[in-house]
């Protein structure tokens, strides 16, 4: 069922058609920090959250060296790759060095 006076769907398909598009360069969002109003969250989000450019800095050179590195020539495709940023042991560590050293307190919350 059409609406009056409005566009149909192959006129909205004609447009979309014919709009150009490009890409855009967002600044990543900061990170979520909601609900972290107990001691114990402030605590863990203090331990283990990063700085986007720390992130950016490790992973962007890892995501652009994929393709290069593991291409299916008789496909014409590539592999699938999996990239660890906060494994167990690293995790574990900056736990371990925000109790025994006082590393990373208040670094994103205040803990108060």
């Amino acid at each position: 069922m059409r609406r009056e006076g409005g566009q149909g769907d192959g006129a909205r398909t004609a447009v979309a058609a014919h709009t150009p598009t490009g890409t855009r360069r967002l600044p990543p969002p900061p990170p979520k920090t909601t609900g972290a109003d107990t001691p114990i969250a402030k605590f863990f989000i203090n331990c283990l959250a990063e700085r986007a450019e720390d992130v950016a800095a490790y992973l962007v050179p890892l995501v652009r060296a994929v393709p290069r590195e593991a291409p299916v020539p008789l496909l014409g495709g590539h592999r699938s790759a999996y990239i660890r940023f906060l494994t167990r042991p690293k995790a574990l560590a900056q736990i371990l060095a925000r109790v025994f050293t006082g590393q990373r307190k208040d670094l994103h919350v205040k803990e108060g």
